[in-house]
């Protein structure tokens, strides 16, 4: 008899352990490249590789600045080499009027001038292009 009141409660036990699991807070990402076919399967993958990315994509820096305006993104992700407003003409941008939002950087400019000239705008990570999705994921991840 006592074993049957107990089975309903641990039934309710599992569910509420899965319930958490599910619940856990979604991850806004603002996710900036000027390549659109790469941003949109960037988009793409990342939100198939954790349910729990929200992918924001713009294609430039002004477009990025307008979604920050009214918005506040849990992590921001942006190449460096964009026509317009560049990537380090972004990063300047977010640190005066989001400074403590996490931002990675990837790029296909490895060379050490560029690591040089991020030193002292803290990014949470630097990717370089071409980059593995799950890394990106696992940055993402990791930063917010």
């Amino acid at each position: 008899f006592p074993l049957v009141s107990i089975i309903p409660h641990v039934g309710t036990l599992f569910a509420l352990m899965n319930l958490s699991k599910e619940s856990k807070a979604m991850i806004d990402v603002l996710l900036i490249d000027d390549e659109r076919h790469f941003l949109s399967s960037l988009a793409e993958g990342l939100e198939l590789y954790s349910k729990r990315l929200n992918i924001i994509p713009a294609d430039n820096g002004d477009k990025a600045l307008q979604i920050l305006k009214p918005a506040v993104m849990d992590v921001v992700v942006t190449d460096l080499n964009m026509p317009g407003m560049t990537g380090y003409e972004l990063l300047n941008q977010i640190r005066i009027t989001h400074p403590y939002v996490p931002v990675i950087i990837m790029s296909a400019n490895c060379q050490s001038s560029v690591a040089n000239r991020l030193s002292g705008l803290r990014i949470a990570q630097y990717i370089e292009k071409p980059l593995e999705l799950g890394d990106m994921a696992n940055a993402i991840l990791s930063a917010a």
